[in-house]
């Protein structure tokens, strides 16, 4: 692994442990174990450069997640199913998948942090985007696939910051058992 990924990669963890006022830089080097010149080279524009390059890791890995579950059925309620059961076991299983969704690291940046909100901002709609096109791939009306992708993407969220904030799934896990509702289709 390169010096850089692994100031990203570090810097993505503690970002969702702490948010991004409580992580550091002199934490980030002592973490990635890295010397300082190395961060200052990757980033010279400082933390909120860092912390952009750390919210597209993030949501990288969250694409490959979604993919993946999409690749399990064509069925957008069972393959939304699989993404929710994934995201419960590896709140469950590992510690790296806990901590703060990138909607809250956009809602805690100031409004002088413009570049990490925008950041935080796109790689939802991207996320967004991709719940959408399988709904719209699996028969549903682009303004439907909207509206629910939409929705699923607010209940995911809140699921998300609700069990950081209680440290327990069972909002995550209400998501999940609700989703079927979400997908009945008129008659």
């Amino acid at each position: 692994m390169s010096t850089k990924d692994r100031i990203i990669q570090t810097a993505a963890l503690l970002l969702r442990k702490q948010g991004y006022h409580a992580t550091g830089l002199n934490q980030i080097i002592r973490e990635s174990g890295t010397p300082k010149g190395s961060l200052y080279y990757y980033f010279p524009n400082g933390k909120e450069e860092l912390a952009i390059a750390a919210v597209e890791y993030i949501s990288q890995k969250v694409i490959n997640r979604i993919e993946e579950s999409f690749a399990y059925s064509d069925d957008p309620y069972l393959a939304i199913e699989c993404f929710m059961t994934n995201i419960i076991r590896g709140f469950t299983e590992q510690e790296n998948e806990r901590g703060i969704p990138i909607v809250l690291l956009a809602a805690e940046s100031k409004p002088e942090h413009t570049q990490l909100h925008t950041a935080c901002k796109q790689e939802m709609i991207r996320w967004q985007k991709l719940v959408k096109e399988k709904l719209m791939n699996s028969g549903y009306e682009e303004n439907k696939a909207d509206e629910l992708a939409s929705l699923l993407h607010s209940m995911v969220i809140g699921g998300l910051s609700m069990t950081t904030a209680l440290k327990q799934t069972t909002p995550l896990e209400h998501v999940k058992c609700y989703l079927r509702h979400l997908f009945m289709r008129d008659e």
